[in-house]
C-alpha cells in the first residue's frame, strides 16, 4: 500500500492501484438540496456548512452533467493527462427519488471519459430503493459512496446539528459493504468540546468499519454559517488549531488508523474571503500533507502502528 518510503496510504496510490492509472476527481453539482435544510429533518443545516466553500468554480448546477464534465476535463488536462472520476459533491446526492438518481448516474456512467463514480451523501439518505440504484450503476462502472460523518461522538453530532447519530453511520456503511459498494468517510478534527484523545479515537472507531477511504478536515469557521454567528456572539467556545498543532494531531491520528484505509487528505482550504477567521495564512492544505509525512518520518512511525492487528470482515471486490 505504501510507496517510495511513505508512512501513510495516500488516496492517489489507492486510486492508481484500483484503476491502473492516474485518476482525477471531477466535481459535479446537480442542485440537490439536503434533508437538513429543506425541512425533511431540519431547516437550519449543519452549523459549519456553507456549500460555497468547497464547490469549484467550474461546477454549477445550472449546466448539465456532461457540460460540467467537459469543463472539468479542460481545467485539469492543462496540468497532465488523467483518467476521470465523476464526483457528485455538493449537498446530499442521494436525496432524490430513485428514478431521478438512476437517470443521472446512468448518463454519467455512459460517458466515455468517466472511469468511475463517487457520490457524497449522508448516512441517513440511503434507503433500500436508493441502494438498488447504486448497485445497478456499480455493475456498470465502479461506484463508491462518501459519507459525511464528521465525528464518532453523538454529542458532537448534536452540537453540529447533523440530524443523525453515529449508529446510523455504522449501519449504512455495513449495508453498502455487504453489497460490494466501497465507502469512505469525512471527519472534522477540532470540533468544540472534543478532547485530543477523543479526536485520535475517531481513527480507532472508523477502523472498525469496512471503509476504504477517509477525508479529514480541520475545523474552519466559514462566513454566513451558524458557527460563525456562535463564534462572534461568544455562545460557543471555539479553539482553532495552528498548523503545527494540527500536524501533530494528524500524525497521532494516522498511527491509530487501520493501514488499509486510504487517506484522501488531511486538511481542507476554504477561500480566504469566505473565512470568518484565518489562522494558517500561508500554509496550504498540500503543505499539511508534506508536513505530516515528515512528522511521521521524524517519529519513525507509520499508519496503523497501533491498529496493525485490527481486521475487518470485508467483502472481496
Amino acid at each position: 500500500m505504501y510507496n517510495n518510503g511513505e508512512r501513510f496510504y495516500r488516496y492517489s496510490r489507492y486510486l492508481e492501484q484500483k484503476f491502473g492509472t492516474k485518476v482525477q476527481k471531477l466535481s459535479i453539482n446537480v442542485g440537490f438540496s439536503c434533508p437538513n435544510r429543506d425541512g425533511t429533518i431540519d431547516t437550519e443545516g449543519c452549523i459549519y456548512c456553507n456549500n460555497q466553500s468547497f464547490t469549484p468554480k467550474y461546477c454549477t448546477s445550472s449546466t448539465s452533467i456532461a457540460e460540467q464534465i467537459d469543463k472539468g476535463i479542460k481545467f485539469f488536462e492543462r496540468k497532465r493527462n488523467y483518467s476521470y472520476l465523476a464526483y457528485f459533491q455538493s449537498y446530499t446526492n442521494t436525496h432524490t427519488d430513485p428514478e431521478t438518481l438512476y437517470k443521472m448516474l446512468l448518463d454519467t456512467a455512459e460517458n466515455q471519459n468517466i472511469v468511475g463514480i463517487i457520490i457524497s451523501t449522508r448516512p441517513d439518505c440511503v434507503s433500500n430503493d436508493i441502494l438498488e440504484v447504486l448497485l445497478k450503476i456499480n455493475n456498470l462502472k465502479p461506484l463508491a459512496v462518501e459519507f459525511g460523518v464528521e465525528s464518532t461522538l453523538n454529542r458532537s453530532l448534536e452540537l453540529l446539528n447533523r440530524g443523525h447519530n453515529y449508529q446510523q453511520v455504522c449501519d449504512s456503511v455495513n449495508r453498502l459493504s455487504e453489497t460490494g459498494i466501497e465507502t469512505g468517510v469525512h471527519l472534522i478534527l477540532g470540533i468544540p468540546g472534543e478532547t485530543r484523545d477523543e479526536m485520535v479515537n475517531h481513527a480507532t472507531e472508523i477502523s472498525k468499519l469496512p471503509i476504504s477511504t477517509v477525508k479529514l478536515h480541520q475545523l474552519q469557521i466559514i462566513k454566513n454559517t451558524k458557527l460563525a454567528e456562535m463564534y462572534r456572539n461568544g455562545s460557543l467556545s471555539v479553539k482553532l488549531f495552528d498548523w503545527r498543532e494540527y500536524v501533530e494531531l494528524c500524525a497521532d491520528f494516522v498511527e491509530h488508523l487501520r493501514p488499509d484505509i486510504a487517506i484522501e487528505r488531511f486538511a481542507s482550504q476554504a477561500a480566504l474571503e469566505l473565512l470568518e477567521v484565518s489562522v494558517w495564512k500561508d500554509v496550504r492544505s498540500y503543505h499539511i500533507t508534506h508536513l505530516v509525512q515528515n512528522k511521521l518520518i521524524e517519529r519513525d512511525t507509520f499508519q496503523g502502528k497501533y491498529e496493525s492487528n485490527m481486521t475487518v470482515n470485508r467483502k472481496k471486490l
